[in-house]
């Protein structure tokens, strides 16, 4: 799967270098509303952003927008703790969950090798979206569903109430 034009938000700068090092023909931005900006300027195949940066909820504003912009997006973001550093999951929950930090590079590598690779499920994922892409129909979601599907879940992570929120927009 060509997945080429990749653009990566997260808001510790460690782990935007190590992303770098691994996806050096990566856009690397520093927050949700440096991603938007992105995604309203060019066009991205894929896009991995962390969850929380700006604000709790940030991470999924760029999932919606790259949604409505026909870019494959996922969640990249600490869970918890394992045994050999940090749980980190990569959602859709397609390819389960990493351990170890992510200012390691090749944490960075193997989550994109996984997303690349698109077996199974993720392959249907990403073939859904890019057929949206093709014929131009955008993939908007409400702001619960993104949440449901992207974030984090309500016993691994700060709830946000979604609903509270959409009604402030």
């Amino acid at each position: 799967m060509n997945l080429d034009k990749v653009l990566i938000a997260d808001d510790k700068e460690e782990n935007r270098l190590a992303a770098k090092e691994a996806m050096p023909h990566a856009t690397i931005v520093s927050s949700g509303a440096e991603a938007i900006g992105a995604l309203e300027s060019q066009m991205y195949d894929l896009v991995i952003t962390d969850i929380q940066m700006e604000t709790p909820w940030a991470g999924l504003d760029v999932v919606n927008k790259a949604l409505a912009r026909g870019a494959i997006p996922y969640t990249f973001s600490v869970t918890g703790q394992g045994h050999q550093g940090d749980c980190i999951a990569l959602r859709p929950d397609y390819h389960g969950s990493f351990e170890g930090h992510k200012s390691d590079s090749s944490l960075w590598k193997r989550a994109y090798e996984s997303i690349i690779r698109a077996e199974g499920t993720s392959k249907y994922y990403h073939e859904a979206l890019l057929r949206a892409r093709k014929y131009g129909v955008p993939t908007i979601l409400d702001r619960s569903v993104i949440f449901a599907i992207y974030g984090q879940q309500r016993e691994s992570g700060p709830w946000v109430d979604l609903e509270a929120e959409n009604d402030k927009i």
